[in-house]
């Protein structure tokens, strides 16, 4: 007479487990990696696309105006150190759009001898949408000192603001 199993009570040192059927199903398991479905080109292909688009956005930043605004576009969605010397000098262009741009792009393209030009330009512009993107863009710079410039400026701002408001 054979004895009954008592399957609830068995622990699993107890179990057998049949070689064949787990390699069965083990490959299974490796024929559906979802790692190995992951299109390696994409990554690399999407980075291509990004540098041929600062590529351009440089040559842009050296033409007329309106090109200078595309470019600046672009930088201030992509990161590319290669922007920098060609940011600064556009700080100082007459079109305030054209400032604010190029802040912004600093902004996102934080490079530390820009600090100093940013700061004169936030307590010195006219324009005060210029203002408030230098104020943005020195923000993500790594400077204590220049957050506390910054939270005195746009108390200030705010000040000024609400008097020319009273004025009109």
């Amino acid at each position: 007479m054979t004895k009954k199993k008592d399957f609830q009570n068995e622990s699993l040192a107890e179990i057998t487990i049949d070689p064949d059927v787990l390699a069965k199903e083990l490959s299974f398991e490796i024929e559906i990696d979802p790692l190995e479905q992951i299109d390696e080109d994409s990554f690399s292909k999407e980075n291509l696309d990004i540098t041929l688009e600062c590529d351009e956005a440089l040559k842009l930043l050296k033409g007329n105006r309106e090109e200078r605004i595309q470019g600046l576009r672009i930088f201030c969605e992509y990161r590319d150190k290669r922007s920098f010397p060609l940011l600064i000098p556009l700080l100082d262009q007459p079109c305030p759009v054209e400032r604010m741009s190029a802040v912004y792009a600093l902004g996102r393209n934080p490079f530390p001898r820009a600090v100093e030009k940013l700061v004169k330009l936030l307590e010195k512009d006219d324009n005060a949408y210029v203002r408030r993107a230098t104020a943005w863009s020195l923000a993500n710079y790594d400077n204590q000192i220049k957050i506390l410039i910054i939270k005195n400026f746009l108390i200030l701002d705010q000040v000024v603001v609400s008097q020319d408001l009273h004025m009109l």
